[in-house]
């Protein structure tokens, strides 16, 4: 019986709600989009923890995924202590925050192996990168610069260059980064997306208005200027805060001037927050250790010039 009046209920509220039914499904598209684009925060950690050039920072501004999260990062890594405690994080430490949206180590980060994947790891483990080249005996990444087995892309002398002892883990062996050639693909697709919503809103206003109607009334003229402006702002903004987080960091490309090979080799029975962490030994290229110069190897550390300015 009771089940008899459910099943009218149900029966007469949707008849009743065909016509809000109908709303809401010719609105479906456009009441998810804004709620996807300002809580996309897992997407947009991992991308901002992964950025290393001003072109990631392009195609993180053509695709808004979680604005507030990019907001918020950027005030948790370059803000001061006045705009953390809008978001509840002044009194956060600096390790947690660069461990989740920066890509280099510092004196507060490391990455450790962890049964296959990267862990970030608070404090200084210990870990190592030896690297061999021919005719010398096994030397660390600072004596390798020094002697000229290989060398910094970057203008800078080996004695500029950051100490080593740290190594990058998820840059180098974690992270399979594709060749720039996909990156520009991903830039260019993500202007002509970006200049064919601007087409489309002009062709909506303008062009066929009577096509694009909402409860029989053509869409205003002022809109279409006013999606430009937050448009444009939105694309400024984005851009902006991946540019201040990614300057946040500098990056190293070290290259191999003598056939060299790599191996980072981690000791084990390490006991850091309560999780024991095995021993590894893992060459650059998996298990292809022979001496190579194509092999090359990114350093990035913390940069602190941005620091508390925002």
């Amino acid at each position: 019986m009771l089940s008899s009046f459910v099943l009218i209920f149900l029966f007469v509220s949707f008849v009743n709600a065909a016509d809000n039914w109908d709303d809401f499904t010719n609105n479906l598209a456009t009441d998810l989009a804004p709620l996807i684009t300002l809580f996309g925060e897992r997407l947009t950690k991992q991308f901002l923890s992964e950025s290393i050039s001003s072109l990631d920072n392009l195609i993180f501004a053509l695709s808004p995924l979680g604005v507030m999260t990019a907001v918020v990062s950027m005030i948790r890594i370059c803000g001061s202590s006045y705009l953390g405690a809008f978001n509840g994080r002044a009194q956060e430490a600096p390790a947690e925050a660069e461990s989740e949206l920066l890509p280099c180590v510092s004196a507060f980060t490391a990455e450790l192996f962890n049964d296959g994947g990267i862990t970030w790891v608070s404090g200084r483990p210990r870990i190592i990168k030896l690297v061999f080249w021919e005719q010398q005996d096994e030397k660390t990444g600072e004596k390798a610069t020094k002697m000229g087995a290989w060398t910094c892309s970057s203008k800078v002398s080996p004695s500029e260059l950051p100490e080593l002892d740290i190594p990058n883990l998820s840059l180098n062996k974690g992270i399979k980064r594709r060749g720039q050639f996909w990156f520009y693909c991903a830039a260019i697709i993500g202007c002509m997306l970006q200049g064919g919503t601007v087409v489309y809103a002009s062709l909506t206003v303008f062009v066929y208005p009577s096509h694009f109607k909402k409860n029989s009334k053509c869409v205003p003229s002022y809109a279409f200027p006013l999606y430009i402006v937050g448009t444009t702002l939105r694309l400024i903004g984005m851009f902006s805060c991946a540019f201040i987080m990614e300057r946040s960091s500098k990056e190293y490309y070290l290259h191999p001037t003598k056939p060299s090979k790599i191996y980072w080799l981690q000791p084990g029975k390490q006991n850091i927050d309560d999780q024991v962490y095995k021993a590894f030994l893992i060459p650059k290229e998996g298990r292809d250790s022979s001496m190579t110069t194509d092999i090359s190897y990114i350093k990035s550390v913390r940069d602190h010039r941005l620091d508390k300015k925002y």
